[in-house]
């Protein structure tokens, strides 16, 4: 199928891997790839046997390096006034940020400019040793969306959101976690088996509430975020009304573990 061909998927045990499938392009973004990363995660988001997505890059040379540069050069040439199809990549990556479930970013490679805004969208990011992260926008004469920016100066601040986006230049795995921008950086040895144990910690948590906190984590870094609350506290007595919650309460004093059902 065309979509394997940029995206492979594979679930198991409520967890759903999906590899960005370029090496040979080093995982380089088309527009075709971004419609398929957006079908995909809509039909993930009512899909019981996923509970967490790993975002991942095939091969170990990139995670993905971006944009490809001559999908876009043909987009500039051929419509100037509208050089990216901003609305498709915002929407893939909305899906991505959006996607009620979890989502990893296995950093297995360099991610630069859309590649680190698609990483930067997830909820987790593990990153390998060797790999570097970055924006080189300045560098080609490019921008990123204001929401982007936005994201960036609330995840790091002003002054780490100007060094990465004025320089442009690639920061090392090292820097990247001083930085705030990733969470744990891991020995290629490593990488895969720490992020599948996060994976299964997180798929084994109670459905329900796991989504209810990424929706809070969403709606509470928002400029009006008080807005939300009503929304937030009706969905706060769903979750603990749920069955879920019941039979967290319960396996933990029966001391066994729960077996959740999403409801």
């Amino acid at each position: 199928a065309m979509a394997e061909q940029y995206l492979i998927v594979t679930t198991r045990d409520y967890v759903t891997m999906l590899t960005i499938n370029r090496p040979e392009k080093r995982n380089a973004m088309t527009y075709d790839f971004f419609r398929i990363l957006k079908e995909t995660l809509e039909s993930l988001a009512d899909d019981p046997r996923t509970r967490v997505v790993v975002l991942r890059g095939a091969g170990d040379r990139a995670f993905s390096s971006g944009m490809d540069l001559e999908n876009v050069l043909n987009g500039v040439t051929k419509h100037p006034k509208a050089p990216l199809d901003h609305e498709l990549i915002h929407t893939a990556m909305h899906a991505v940020e959006t996607h009620p479930n979890p989502v990893i970013a296995m950093i297995n490679g360099d991610a630069f400019a859309g590649g680190c805004e698609l990483a930067l969208h997830c909820d987790f990011r593990l990153m390998v040793d060797t790999a570097r992260i970055g924006m080189p926008l300045a560098k080609r004469g490019l921008m990123i969306p204001f929401p982007l920016i936005h994201k960036l100066v609330r995840m790091v601040g002003p002054a780490t959101a100007t060094e990465i986006l004025l320089r442009g230049a690639p920061l090392s795995a090292g820097r990247a976690w001083e930085l705030g921008l990733v969470n744990q950086v891991l020995p290629k040895a490593g990488l895969e088996a720490e992020t599948m144990a996060l994976a299964a910690e997180l798929a084994a948590n109670a459905p329900l509430a796991v989504r209810g906190f990424k929706e809070g984590i969403a709606k509470a870094s928002l400029p009006d975020a008080d807005r939300h609350a009503d929304d937030m506290h009706a969905l706060l007595v769903r979750v603990m009304a749920s069955e879920d919650a019941q039979e967290g309460l319960r396996a933990f004093l029966e001391k066994r573990l729960p077996e959740y059902r999403g409801r």
